[in-house]
């Protein structure tokens, strides 16, 4: 049992967290919406005044007015900033000039729109912070460091592979820490217009959960699901009641309860992602495993039922799944692999089940850092892997004929490298 703990942790080296897909068909969300909105008029691309972040291409526009927007990170620590509502280009970087750090992306922002912040895990220094910034509205992205940032995180040793998610309706910031078995929860000040965007770490915070490698909140923001791939299990927790923020785990049967995984899978699991927020009976928990995907129907109380068997296509050519991305209408589902063998993608049933698209996986042979769905687009970081240089390439998802299959959106060149490990979208309008 010690040395496949240590198989499984040393294995998890690779992952990057959990994708969650803030959406529901026709509202423009973190992973889909509406559809892109009708280009504007090109804008002049002057050269980037910060050198376009590394490589790639250096020019970008000082006219842009997005009402969407891709944010990446620059290998100097300057964020990249893309607008994606133009159709073509598809990919337009936008001038910037603001600074952070090197490390994890995640914006938090309600499902619909209103104000986003984005924030930024730093892992680097003596001692861990969350740097915040607050993006314009609009029809703007532009990035103000919000009031008494960097905010420090609760005694507790974090590295690189730990991960900064939020909630679907942007109330809470979430930081896992596998090693030690921790999770801290952080309130999003959405209330006092001096302090919007800052962080409050919740009391009792960080709170347990052995060797949690993700976490996702339902769409009612009541539960969170930590998953487990040493011991492979979930555990569900309460996370609005009694007081907003704390977690204590749910008073449901079977709870953790045990990953149903592959034949092939050791016990592990460690990304997951919630989707089709339309109440009880209609929410769904996806999961990545070592060598399939298992789908949960999330039911009344937050307990979880198992669809069906794994889906074990996603070992498909020696495919290791490691994140989950959905597109707007809920008809296709992705599968970004932790090594260089591409993205699988499954056709959607409306009840969930999944069915292997012909074709897949796509982009064999590329190293996939990340991906993330905006409409009916896919954003995929490209790279060597680990997370460091790329490029960020569109692709068209069918949801017509060949449900699923993606199809390269031409560029005038590739976005610029980033050493970021992830690639968030934010609404600006």
């Amino acid at each position: 049992m010690k040395i496949l703990r240590e198989f499984s942790q040393s294995l998890l080296i690779l992952l990057v967290g959990i994708s969650l897909v803030n959406c529901s068909g026709g509202t423009n969300c973190d992973f889909g919406g509406a559809d892109r909105p009708v280009r504007r008029a090109d804008s002049a691309l002057p050269p980037c005044p910060n050198g376009g972040g590394g490589g790639g291409n250096n020019n970008c526009s000082t006219t842009q007015t997005p009402t969407d927007a891709l944010f990446s990170m620059g290998a100097t620590g300057t964020f990249l900033i893309f607008d994606i509502s133009s159709s073509n280009p598809p990919l337009v970087q936008i001038c910037n000039n603001v600074s952070g750090t090197l490390g994890g992306l995640a914006v938090s922002q309600p499902v619909g729109g209103g104000a986003a912040f984005i924030y930024v895990l730093d892992v680097n220094g003596a001692t861990s912070t969350i740097g915040a910034y607050s993006i314009a509205g609009g029809s703007s992205a532009a990035l103000t460091a919000v009031q008494g940032q960097p905010f420090g995180i609760s005694s507790d040793t974090l590295t690189t592979n730990d991960t900064i998610r939020t909630d679907p309706n942007g109330d809470y910031v979430l930081v896992t820490n596998q090693v030690t078995g921790k999770i801290h929860v952080f309130l999003v000040d959405r209330v006092n217009a001096a302090t919007l965007g800052a962080l409050t770490e919740v009391a009792g915070s960080p709170f347990s959960s052995p060797n949690v490698s993700s976490i996702a909140v339902d769409f009612s923001g009541q539960f969170a699901y930590a998953t487990d791939p040493v011991d492979g299990q979930i555990t569900v927790y309460t996370i609005t009641i009694p007081t907003p923020g704390v977690l204590a785990l749910a008073n449901i049967n079977n709870n953790p309860m045990p990953i149903t995984t592959g034949a092939g899978d050791f016990p592990n699991h460690a990304h997951s992602s919630v989707t089709n927020p339309g109440g009880v009976g209609t929410e769904l928990l996806y999961t990545a495993n070592t060598s399939s995907v298992t789908a949960y129907m999330v039911n009344e109380g937050g307990s979880l039922t198992a669809l069906a068997p794994p889906y074990e296509d996603a070992n498909t050519d020696g495919l290791l799944p490691v994140r989950i991305a959905i597109d707007a209408s809920s008809m296709a589902l992705y599968v970004m692999s932790s090594n260089t063998k591409g993205l699988l993608a499954y056709q959607m049933s409306g009840t969930g089940q999944l069915t292997l698209v012909v074709g897949s996986p796509f982009l064999p042979g590329t190293g996939v850092n990340d991906i993330t769905i905006r409409g009916e687009t896919l954003y995929v970081q490209e790279g060597a892997g680990g997370g460091f240089g790329g490029t960020i390439d569109p692709f068209a998802i069918n949801t017509t004929n060949n449900i699923g299959v993606i199809t390269a959106i031409a560029q005038v060149a590739p976005a610029p490298f980033t050493t970021s490990a992830n690639i968030v979208t934010a609404i600006t309008q």
